[in-house]
């Protein structure tokens, strides 16, 4: 179409055409050459006062010139002078910092808005439909001039505002956002607009109507006055009439889109859904984040309107048109080299026709990996940068790649790269630089420069980022825990103090949050990516060939929404569990009386009162009772001793129907521990205070106990025994008599004083002790024999009180006078006395090394030795701390299961203890030399209670075979435990709750292959032997595993599918999906411990470190539920070759239960214990056990590594739990790596260290090996 031919058919004015004019640059303003100045173009405040004061009156107003420093005068209430005014700065405001060219709020800039949608779309039409001569070419030249000056940029409207000319119409769409005013126009977030040119009264003026609720035709449209505004600024612009105007834009209107009912997206998010005629032509349907299509017209349809149907057919691609119809919000990838392609087509490459895939729309972004530390050539970029910002002399220009990096083809010559601008971001502004690109001939890829030689990251075609002011971005955030806003707000003020005049230039425009936000992941995605293996280990715990021996865990209560969580990629298989396992590898197999007995084996010297909350079950009421009975032995009725026992052994079935009273036959209580009880404690104080417990339930209880066995309990309780003064330890007694030339001990008055014969007949021994210091061992033969139990009745101190019992720990077994503390005793020292010295047990301390025998803990020692209710024999020589020793290896004999005992399967200690206690020539010296072992200094709990209780086994040869039946039955625990295992595996869990395979479940089968478990359906469960037999005793290697699963891929793990970064410890195994019923209650924890769930937010991470001074994180798993006891399992199984020795978790309790229930070969050769810290603070049910205290291997094991490093990742709550889900990982991952790159440093600083970190890791990982040769991230 020409001009004439325009003229002639009155689409235009006939008016002769204008010569065609150049385009035109934007306006631009004037910068003055003295250096770095603002957009006014004056440096100093001199240059805008001269001239007159007409600078000033160009920037202020003619009317009134200000002053700037002139000023007021006023006075105060009591009569002073005083100044009022802005003293530091101009009396008015000024024009201030600009924010970009983004839309801030687009009901305030709504003129603008139009202005700019119906000249982008005029424009575009006289491009496509018209010749560009005459008439055409005047418009074009005025509507960017006006476009230029709208301030709206095409960025801010490709996602804020469309034309609906793809819906048949002219007029607009908008998303104004949520109204927060109530003097908004518009309440709606998104309205259509429409526009008709309708003649009124003679006169052809704009009609417009809205989706809002409005009606539009009677009252007219609220948006009409901006709409006219906008119409008539572009008809001025464009030099033609209001005709001419709708005309142009109604040449691309779809006439099809007006049929009722048609629905047009427009972006993923919007769609109009046409409705004819009248004041309400479109309705407007959004996209919620929940994935929900929700009509803003029918507020009440509760999503059940015909729009909301007709939106979501479209949005399927079963409407007219989709989302590839016009804009969705993508920024063009077009450029002036391009081909033209026809309409409705696609790009085509020129060397390549029968291309399948094309490249053509991919965004350019930086692709190679990237050192966590920049290069020296990131610094010499940021300093070119700093340069080209403050002079216009220096012009940035960065040459593109030479070759595709996927084709790898070279520029066509016909081709050659061409240049565009880019705007570069730095820490003190912005800089424009010349990218030169081309256009790849067989993919259609734009080939750009990477940025990684130059120490750049490029988001986008047009905007790249320092790498250097994006690593103290991201230390910054890690390491101060502060938001990415409040960063890049800091670096704005921070441009505007270091500008030189008081107001920063609008010239060196900041992008937005948003945009920094995807470049900084970006950027912190390809560090990660490009991390050496040394960032992931620690080279002084973790060999050489990746065997780690001590792993702490440790859950992050820190995680993301819910609505943005998404399924992990992680290969598991069903593994059943094995109900009441954890039972069976205990010496009591029933958990109640395991918890009865362990209540009242301590050393307290009260009572404690009855409770009413103690007892409060039928399983709680015989656990007490059975404990009673392990104490005192069978009730006698009619002259015969009556177990009650039940017809089966505890343990042998899950019924309880039958059930009877025996500690043996219905407790699971092994007959070696209440003979090993009776024989070397007096039991009748602590079974006097269960007996308490017992009576305080509630009287429907009683009815249950059988009546001799209730009867006796009621006894005990009402018989009070004699308030005595015993001396517990006889040979400290007549040590000290002898002192003071009393009577000795083993004499008739003393024993009578005493109230009974419990000292026995001991000078001898001390005579023999004291002559025998060089020939230890050999105590004179004819020494009396032990006891009976229970020959003295000693009194309880304080039965009525309601103190609660108080575990003691070992920092408190070194002084009795730290533990008790009495009514007027004097703080000053005691007089030291003969015996504290010459102590007939100070030779067995010496020769057994063990302090607690040589600490008598003078006066004190003996008042608290003689006032515990869990006390040793009378014939037992002991202390007060040996005392204390010996009733924590009774509590975790009692109450812990066997495999604490043999540390990875191993009896050695044990076997040794027991050779040496059978052996016909027992001797002292012999048994020291077997408490010296490695293997027996290990466990700390057994060597200090066989040492403690040496004097006894030399002086009673009787209590040495007993001694050695309790060691011994800790193997026939595990014995019992392993035919318990291999009996009551099942492939399908439910059947007959964990017994014998019934008619319906599957037969055992242990012959699968790797390949055979990996492909197996995932709902077929598999034993835990049969996962053992397949995965855990073969060896493991990443080939096998992936050979199993079919994986191809040689590329390291993927962290962002699978949500787990451990580049270290690569999967070695699936990961045993432990599946099942609900475990019997037997076999649950007894300690309480929070662990993260979920809620509104995720469970958070959960985090593998190791133990040194300095620890590193090992891996980091993003929890896909809750935390769970299981997850160390989970972990070891999975990724360790070789499964550490120890395993360090704050719920290492719960942690060995499931093993035992799970994977028995994990519980036999892993060791899990409790941190100190945890351990001290909540862990109450456990034992010393648990404790990494009584272990020698962990002496200076740092087991609080894990809340170390935890604490630290704490700081970034407040701007992770915003984040979604790939973000999330980003940010967690590149946190644990830059503190473990700081730990690294910190394991080889000392004060002769020349740099600080950044420096120390750029020389030794930087520029010396780096990431040049490496691959790329999206290759």
């Amino acid at each position: 179409m020409t001009a004439r031919t325009v003229a002639g058919d009155g689409l235009y004015s006939a008016v002769r055409s204008d010569p065609t004019r150049p385009r035109e640059p934007g306006r631009t303003t004037p910068v003055s050459s003295t250096g770095l100045s603002g957009r006014m173009g004056y440096s100093t405040a001199a240059e805008l006062l001269t001239d007159g004061g007409a600078a000033m009156a160009d920037i202020f107003g003619a009317d009134r010139l200000p002053e700037a420093r002139t000023s007021v005068s006023r006075r105060r209430a009591d009569g002073r002078a005083t100044r009022a005014g802005n003293y530091a700065g101009w009396r008015g405001p000024g024009p201030g910092r600009g924010r970009g060219r983004g839309l801030n709020n687009v009901r305030e800039s709504m003129r603008p808005v139009l202005v700019a949608l119906f000249c982008n779309e005029m424009h575009k039409n006289l491009l496509a439909n018209y010749e560009e001569d005459g008439v055409a070419a005047r418009a074009l030249v005025g509507l960017e001039v006006l476009r230029v000056n709208t301030g709206v940029s095409k960025k801010s409207l490709r996602t804020r505002g469309w034309t609906l000319g793809r819906s048949g119409a002219v007029g607009v769409l908008l998303k104004l956002g949520r109204s927060r005013v109530r003097s908004d126009v518009c309440k709606q977030q998104t309205v259509a607009i429409s526009v008709t040119l309708q003649t009124k009264s003679g006169v052809k003026r704009p009609v417009s109507t809205c989706s809002g609720p409005e009606k539009c035709l009677d009252t007219g449209c609220s948006f009409a006055s901006d709409m006219e505004v906008a119409l008539e600024a572009v008809r001025s612009a464009a030099q033609m009439t209001l005709e001419e105007v709708f005309e142009v834009l109604e040449s691309s209107v779809r006439g099809v889109a007006r049929a009722p009912g048609t629905a047009i997206p427009y972006g993923p998010t919007l769609c109009t859904v046409s409705g004819g005629e009248g004041s309400w032509p479109f309705a407007v349907v959004r996209r919620t984040v929940a994935k929900r299509w929700v009509c803003i017209a029918c507020p009440t349809a509760d999503s059940e309107c015909i729009h909301q149907s007709a939106a979501v057919a479209a949005a399927a691609g079963d409407g007219d048109g989709g989302f590839d119809d016009g804009d969705d919000g993508t920024p063009t990838m077009r450029f002036p080299d391009d081909d033209p392609v026809k309409e409705g087509g696609h790009p085509v490459a020129p060397d390549n026709p029968y291309m399948l895939f094309s490249r053509f729309y991919q965004v350019h972004q930086s692709r190679l990996l990237r050192d966590l530390v920049p290069p020296s050539a990131a610094q010499q970029t940021r300093i070119n940068l700093v340069k080209a910002a403050a002079t216009s002399e220096t012009i940035l220009e960065f040459p593109c790649s030479p070759l595709c990096p996927f084709c790898r083809v070279s520029p066509s010559p016909l081709k050659p790269p061409i240049p565009h601008e880019c705007r570069i971001e730095f820490d003190d502004g912005s800089a424009m630089a010349k990218v030169y690109s081309w256009r790849c001939p067989n993919c259609l890829l734009r080939v750009m420069p990477d940025g990684r030689e130059h120490g750049l990251v490029f988001s986008s075609p047009f905007t790249a980022y320092s790498e250097a002011f994006l690593f103290e971005l991201a230390v910054n955030l890690s390491r101060n825990g502060c938001s990415l806003r409040s960063s890049s707000y800091l670096r704005s003020g921070y441009s505007e103090l270091t500008a030189s005049l008081k107001y920063a230039p609008r010239s060196s425009r900041l992008r937005s949050v948003a945009t920094l936000r995807k470049a900084l992941t970006l950027y912190l995605s390809l560090v990660i990516k490009g991390l050496p293996l040394d960032v992931s280990t620690c080279a002084r715990c973790v060999s050489s060939s990746g065997v780690i021996d001590i792993v702490c865990f440790d859950g992050l209560q820190l995680g993301y929404k819910l609505k943005y969580k998404r399924r992990f990629q992680r290969h598991t298989i069903r593994t059943s569990a094995i109900p009441r396992a954890s039972v069976h590898a205990h010496m009591v197999t029933d958990s109640a009386v395991a918890k009865a007995l362990g209540s009242v084996f301590n050393t307290t010297s009260k009572a404690v009162a009855g409770s009413s909350k103690t007892v409060t079950t039928v399983t709680s009421m015989r656990g007490y009772v059975m404990a009673v009975s392990a104490l005192l032995g069978s009730v006698s009725v009619n002259g015969r001793e009556e177990s009650f026992a039940g017809p089966e052994q505890h343990g042998t079935s899950a019924s309880t129907a039958g059930r009877g009273w025996c500690p043996t036959v219905d407790g699971g209580v092994r007959p070696a521990l209440t003979t090993f009880l009776r024989r070397f404690f007096r039991c009748e104080l602590v079974a006097r205070s269960l007996c308490t417990q017992v009576l305080a339930a509630s009287f429907d209880l009683f009815r249950r106990v059988p009546e001799p066995l209730m009867t006796r309990i009621q006894d005990v309780v009402r018989a009070r025994p004699a308030e005595v003064e015993p001396a517990p330890n006889t040979t400290v007694a007549e040590a000290e008599a002898a002192q003071r030339g009393g009577p000795s001990v083993g004499s008739a008055s003393s024993r009578a004083a005493l109230g009974g014969s419990g000292g026995g007949d001991l000078d001898s021994m001390v005579v023999d002790a004291r002559a025998e210091h060089g020939n230890p061992g050999q105590l004179r033969h004819g020494l009396p024999p032990p006891l009976p139990a229970g020959s003295i009745d000693v009194g309880v101190r304080g039965a009525e009180s309601d103190e609660s019992e108080v575990e003691d720990s070992d920092e408190e077994l070194t002084s009795a006078d730290d533990r008790v503390s009495f009514d007027g005793d004097s703080l000053a020292a005691p007089r030291r006395k003969y015996w504290d010295t010459f102590a007939p047990l100070a030779r067995f301390a010496e020769l057994f090394t063990e302090p607690a025998l040589a600490d008598t803990g003078g006066v004190k020692g003996t008042m608290l030795e003689a006032d515990m209710l869990f006390r040793l024999q009378p014939s037992i020589p002991t202390t007060a701390a040996a005392t204390l020793k010996v009733v924590d290896f009774v509590r975790a004999v009692t109450v812990d299961p066997f495999v604490v005992w043999a540390p990875d399967g191993d009896w050695g200690a044990i076997d040794a203890l027991v050779d040496v206690l059978s052996s016909d020539n027992f001797t002292s010296t012999k048994l020291a030399a077997v408490l010296d072992r490695s293997d027996v200094c290990e466990l700390r709990l057994l060597r200090a209670a066989v040492a403690c209780l040496g004097p006894g086994l030399e002086r009673d040869a009787g209590l040495r075979p007993v001694l050695a039946d309790l060691l011994t039955a800790l193997k026939d625990t595990a014995a019992a435990y392993d035919s318990f295992v291999a009996v009551n595996q099942v492939s399908q869990p439910g059947g007959d709750d964990g017994m014998a395979p019934g008619d319906g479940d599957q037969p055992p089968i242990d012959d699968f292959t790797k390949a055979q478990m990996a492909s197996a359906h995932p709902l077929e469960c598999f034993t835990p032997a049969q996962y053992t037999a397949t995965w855990m005793e073969p060896p493991a290697s990443v080939a096998s595993f992936k050979a199993a699963y079919g994986i191809t891929d040689e590329s390291p793990e993927d962290f962002l599918s699978s949500g787990v970064w451990a580049p270290n410890f690569p999967v070695l195994r699936p990961i045993p999906l432990f599946y099942g019923t609900a475990q019997a209650a037997t076999d649950e924890p007894d300690c309480n411990h929070l662990m993260g769930k979920e809620n509104k937010y995720t469970g958070g991470t959960f985090g593998a470190f190791c133990t040194c001074t300095h620890p590193k994180c090992i891996g980091v798993v993003v929890l896909d539920g809750s935390e769970g006891q299981r997850m160390p399992i989970e972990f070891i199984t999975q990724r360790c070759a070789t499964l550490p020795s120890q395993v360090v978790y704050d719920f290492s309790c719960a942690t060995l239960k499931t093993a035992l229930c799970r994977l028995p070969l994990v519980a036999r050769a892993v060791s899990f214990l409790v941190d100190r810290f945890h351990w001290r603070k909540n862990h109450v049910s456990c034992t010393k056990a648990m404790n990494p205290d009584s272990y020698s291997s962990m002496e200076s094991i740092n087991t609080s590594s894990s809340e170390e490093r935890n604490a630290l990742s704490r700081r970034q709550e407040h701007h992770l739990r915003l984040m979604n889900q790939d973000n999330f990982i980003i940010f967690t991952t590149y946190q644990q790596a830059l503190s473990n790159v700081i730990a690294m440093y910190k394991d080889v600083e000392t004060e002769l260290t020349p740099s600080k970190w950044p420096r120390w890791y750029r020389q030794k990982y930087v520029d010396g090996v780096g990431n040049t040769e490496r691959g790329s991230a999206g290759m």
